[in-house]
């Protein structure tokens, strides 16, 4: 059995939730973590309380919004003690609320550079990075799932993981079976359009354990309900699901997630690339259907 998650901010309907498995927690919206990095062990109490049947974790990235600056974590800058103790401490928060779920995993953006051409030594910066986490993660039992990134559309900012090559240099680098993947096909799409993500999905391959499902338009993260695809891509997306379940590890692990990252037009910005509720479930059903079928 296959689980379908969402995170958690994105769900504002009882109807939603219904149909859910349980939730992905993004961890610079959870209200957890306290500028200095420190934990609030009311808020994971909190959590813990919910008694969702399935937790996956989403960790703090370099690109917040303005109102989570504070939480800015880019694991693409030189090793420092702040970016130590904000890894380490988001993994214990998982390890915290997974309870008896575990070995959990906790979804990492691999951070972002200025350009392309310091991607070399962002690269570096990241494997010193999740080197020194690794004593934490196996201790707490939880697993790195660096994610496929997106194309920047404005400005040089490069994002570490927007080309799929960055993260087996990553893996290979760090030389640990903790550090595995998260494959976000939205993100994969705006960097090469359906072919690519079928090409990362096969070069990924059994380290791939968790996906992240949305679509767009192949240029913008739009981050559109599974109702948005067009006809003509129908049959691709039904090839990319197909893909997941064959060429990845994702039927392997204990809970065998996927995460619709489709966030309400409550909170989406703008509200206009947001899903109504109805959208939401249909979104749902239209993967679990095509899970079932594999």
């Amino acid at each position: 059995m296959y689980k379908i998650l969402m995170p958690y901010t994105y769900v504002k309907s009882e109807r939603v939730r219904e149909h859910l498995d349980g939730y992905e927690l993004v961890l610079i919206t959870a209200g957890i973590l306290k500028p200095n990095w420190n934990i609030d062990r009311k808020m994971v109490d909190f959590y813990k309380k919910l008694e969702v049947s399935c937790w996956r974790f989403h960790a703090c990235h370099s690109t917040p919004p303005q109102k989570f600056k504070h939480l800015t974590m880019n694991l693409a800058e030189k090793p420092n003690k702040q970016i130590e103790k904000a890894l380490k401490n988001q993994i214990s928060i998982a390890s915290a609320i997974s309870g008896e779920e575990k070995p959990n995993l906790l979804v990492i953006h691999s951070g972002s550079v200025k350009n392309i051409e310091e991607r070399e030594n962002g690269i570096e910066n990241v494997v010193e990075n999740l080197k020194k986490a690794l004593d934490t993660a196996e201790e707490e039992e939880i697993t790195l799932a660096l994610e496929t990134k997106e194309r920047r559309v404005k400005g040089d900012l490069y994002f570490i993981g927007s080309q799929y090559q960055d993260l087996i240099e990553i893996k290979k680098e760090v030389g640990s079976d903790l550090v595995k993947f998260t494959c976000d096909i939205g993100h994969l799409k705006t960097m090469g359009g359906t072919p690519y993500i079928k090409e990362a999905i096969r070069r990924l391959g059994k380290n791939i354990i968790h996906a992240h499902i949305h679509w767009n338009d192949s240029r913008l993260d739009l981050h559109q309900p599974l109702t948005a695809i067009p006809e003509k891509e129908k049959q691709e997306f039904k090839t990319i699901i197909k893909l997941l379940i064959e060429k990845t590890d994702i039927p392997n692990e204990k809970y065998r997630t996927f995460t619709l990252e489709i966030a309400h037009k409550t909170i989406a910005k703008p509200p206009k690339h947001g899903a109504t509720a109805k959208e939401q479930i249909e979104s749902v059903k239209i993967l679990k259907n095509l899970i079932e079928k594999q």
